[in-house]
């Protein structure tokens, strides 16, 4: 009992620690993204893990680096190497992405639409570019005031950077 009580007490310390230093939808969306990489990826994905000078949190359909570690993310080690995916998808001349408003209204249209199976339902974010809308929902509450890069094709990931990190939107074949 003692030892649950100070892993307890630790945890609750991690999450004070994480609400002064980020905002709630923010973070949110970061642990979304994380509980996404327990549920549906290689196990070496399971938490944060170092990318360069930043840190990384990947469920092999999107990833985000951030510039300091969430201290309610565990670490993990991993060697996956996210700057060769980040190079080609940098290149892109800039462009203006849908708002966070934008993008819930979209989600409960799908929902309206579409009941259970709106996850399976990809959206238009850039003319001719699909991607999960829950994807770029979370991608935009995890790293706000950012800007996005227009893909080379309709296949190609979405690369968005902002003061926070940087992130990879991987697209959807409509």
């Amino acid at each position: 009992p003692f030892y649950a009580n100070g892993a307890q007490l630790i945890l609750e310390c991690r999450e004070a620690m994480d609400k002064e230093t980020t905002s709630a939808s923010s973070l949110a969306a970061i642990k979304r993204i994380y509980k996404s990489a327990c549920s549906s990826s290689r196990r070496e994905l399971h938490g944060a893990f170092k990318s360069g000078d930043k840190w990384a949190i990947c469920d092999g359909y999107r990833f985000i680096r951030l510039n300091s570690k969430p201290e309610s993310i565990p670490e993990t080690k991993n060697d996956l190497n996210l700057e060769r995916f980040i190079c080609n998808a940098r290149d892109g001349e800039i462009v203006e992405l849908s708002s966070v408003s934008e993008v819930k209204a979209k989600i409960a249209e799908l929902k309206a639409m579409h009941g259970k199976d709106w996850k399976t339902k990809p959206i238009e974010a850039l003319p001719g570019w699909y991607c999960n809308p829950q994807y770029l929902l979370d991608m935009l509450q995890a790293l706000p005031n950012g800007r996005a890069h227009l893909p080379k094709n309709s296949a190609s990931p979405l690369y968005y950077e902002s003061d926070e990190g940087d992130a990879l939107v991987m697209a959807v074949r409509h």
